[in-house]
């Protein structure tokens, strides 16, 4: 009977310890994304655009930020967000509330300058097939920027 218990103690511990381990291992949007964003990328511009729920094909608002500050801000609210992948999430890309686009330059090993463009459908819950994880402000940067005299939207 001690054997059983003992068993049974040893696997709810276990269980407890695994179930801990794998909801704390989901890897930030800086680890997920650090090929295409690292310590040694140029961001030259980040372009959002803001869709209409009611109409997800149609784009509502669009802005290009060259700022740096605003470009760092912005990469800084993503830079922690933990994120869980999800199989089942079958949003398309445009039906979020925004599509950011990062354009990126890094150095290849040959000494090469590569440009290319990082695509991120987001919003409060999700950026692109991931489940963003904790409470987070990931979007208070892009978000702020709707309030700002000095950022010129193009509206449609």
């Amino acid at each position: 009977m001690r054997k059983i218990i003992a068993i049974g103690i040893a696997f709810i511990i276990i269980s407890l310890g695994l179930f801990i381990i794998i909801q704390n291992n989901y890897p930030t949007f800086q680890k997920l994304y650090s090929k295409q964003i690292n310590e040694e990328t140029i961001v030259k511009s980040i372009t959002i655009k803001i869709y209409d729920p009611a109409e997800p094909t149609n784009v509502k608002a669009r802005v290009t930020i060259n700022d740096e500050e605003i470009i760092s801000s912005i990469l800084k609210d993503l830079s922690e967000v933990k994120l869980k992948r999800d199989l089942n999430d079958r949003v398309r890309f445009n039906e979020r509330d925004y599509v950011v686009e990062i354009m990126t330059t890094n150095e290849e090993a040959n000494g090469l300058l590569v440009t290319n463009s990082l695509t991120l459908s987001m919003d409060d819950k999700y950026i692109n097939h991931y489940e963003v994880r904790g409470k987070t402000d990931h979007l208070k940067t892009i978000k702020s920027l709707n309030d700002r005299k000095d950022i010129e939207w193009e509206y449609r």
